[in-house]
């Protein structure tokens, strides 16, 4: 994977860069300090990954990724900053970035969280997560509400899907094809992913999303099938 850092603190960033280095499977290809040559910088570089801070001396931090997504729309932007708050957080992930990391994290976690993100999930943390829920739970109307089904592979979709109608587990394993034991284990990864303290909770997540999507043009192309896979 070829990394590409935005940071202008530099010994975190010289420090980052030499733990990188270390890692047969992470290539950093470059780093950028001042946002005008972020730009160019990535055209030259065409990174996998940016490990973007926010809190960036001569430019907004939330500007600035959407600045890369909008010339770089391939490349995997993941926050990596001490700012935080559950606004920015939200703001983030609906610009387009693939996680939302604090600095205060352990080097191994960052390295999980890079490989999760390659594998299509969204790596945020548990109380994070629990946040984006508390929000959704008051809101229906939050722009937030797609974020429940970031990170959720495509079986845990559809078990979670039958599981907003009142279907048991057995329920689930017939209409899918599977065992009751896999549907399960669904389930204790779909509460652990959407933050959700229980069914009933995450059902009613899915509730939420399907009627604020009832009130706006519905984007087909984000529609699961419930189709064995």
């Amino acid at each position: 994977m070829k990394i590409f850092l935005i940071d202008d603190h530099v010994l975190f960033r010289e420090g980052l860069i030499s733990l990188l280095s270390k890692q047969s499977n992470f290539l950093v290809v470059g780093f950028a300090n001042d946002p005008s040559e972020i730009s160019v910088k990535l055209q030259e570089t065409k990174p996998d990954f940016v490990l973007l801070d926010l809190a960036f001396d001569d430019g907004n931090g939330l500007e600035l990724l959407k600045m890369i997504l909008s010339s770089t729309p391939s490349t995997n932007v993941v926050i990596l900053t001490f700012m935080y708050s559950d606004e920015l957080l939200i703001e983030c992930l609906r610009a387009g970035a693939k996680g939302y990391l604090l600095k205060n994290q352990p080097f191994t976690s960052l390295m999980s969280s890079l490989i999760a993100i390659e594998r299509g999930e969204v790596a945020i943390t548990r109380m994070m997560t629990r946040r984006i829920v508390d929000e959704l739970l008051k809101d229906s109307t939050n722009g937030a509400l797609d974020l429940i089904y970031d990170g959720l592979t495509k079986r845990e979709t559809q078990v979670l899907e039958l599981l907003a109608t009142g279907a048991s587990n057995l329920e689930i394993a017939s209409q899918l094809v599977i065992s009751e034991y896999t549907v399960k284990n669904h389930v204790h990864q779909i509460l652990a992913k959407t933050g959700a303290r229980n069914r009933r909770e995450a059902a009613l997540l899915v509730r939420r999303r399907q009627s604020f999507n009832s009130r706006v043009v519905p984007n087909q192309s984000n529609n699961h099938s419930l189709r064995p896979t």
